[in-house]
């Protein structure tokens, strides 16, 4: 996943230019390249989201931002691929960085704990909305139908890294367990958290218990939940 077109992107890091005049992207057949950008970025301060154990920290990063969109012939698509370069220090590792919930790339925030530790730092949007909570917006084409050449950009597929690895929970996480099943060579290693698969039983045990209280007329007030969060928290 990304790495196809995040290797030759790695041609630029030894002269530092961080220009998109000196990428050259491939060739895929099926795929146009409809644009490159390369953005050098100095003292850029956000927050870093670090997921087990979840924390938030402030960062300062000096990286090179590249920013490619490429689509499928006949599919209609526009798929962005981001990748971080540290304009210094890289340790020879890229980390490929997964999405949450219905969004294949939720957030950069999870780009910063790994070019803090100088890896180069990869993801995709997928060509959807980076929305963890909805996907009305692709899953469906305008006919009603599953619009499965969407859902398959969902479920993924000169000097480059030495290692390379992914890192995912939740829907990263199925994303993982997809690469090792249809990609195993593509990465070095594959942290896979949390990956809640069978989502044929998984999404509706998570609404069963809404359907109960509903059923029953008795739905929990708000000063339950308040009494068993704080019960928690002791």
């Amino acid at each position: 996943m990304c790495l196809w077109l995040a290797s030759p992107i790695f041609a630029t890091l030894p002269l530092l230019k961080c220009s998109s005049e000196d990428i050259s992207l491939p060739r895929m057949p099926g795929v146009t390249m409809l644009s490159v950008a390369a953005e050098r970025l100095e003292n850029y301060s956000l927050i870093a989201e670090v997921a087990k154990p979840e924390r938030h920290y402030d960062v300062t990063l000096n990286f090179c931002n590249v920013t490619t969109n490429y689509g499928h012939e006949g599919w209609k698509d526009n798929v962005q691929v981001t990748v971080w370069l540290p304009l210094e220090g890289w340790n020879g590792r890229l980390s490929g960085i997964g999405g949450s919930g219905l969004s294949s790339l939720w957030t950069y925030n999870r780009f910063t704990p790994a070019v803090t530790r100088g890896y180069a730092a990869v993801g995709t949007d997928a060509g959807h909305v980076r929305n963890p909570l909805d996907a009305t917006s692709w899953v469906l084409d305008t006919a009603g139908n599953v619009n499965f050449f969407f859902l398959q950009n969902f479920l993924p597929s000169p000097k480059g890294p030495r290692s390379s690895y992914w890192d995912g929970c939740s829907t990263g996480g199925r994303q993982g367990l997809t690469l090792a099943q249809q990609y195993p060579t593509a990465y070095d290693g594959i942290l896979a958290g949390a990956p809640a698969i069978n989502r044929a039983t998984f999404v509706p045990a998570m609404y069963y218990p809404k359907f109960v209280m509903d059923h029953m007329s008795h739905p929990l007030s708000q000063c339950t939940f308040d009494a068993i969060r704080n019960a928690c928290h002791r």
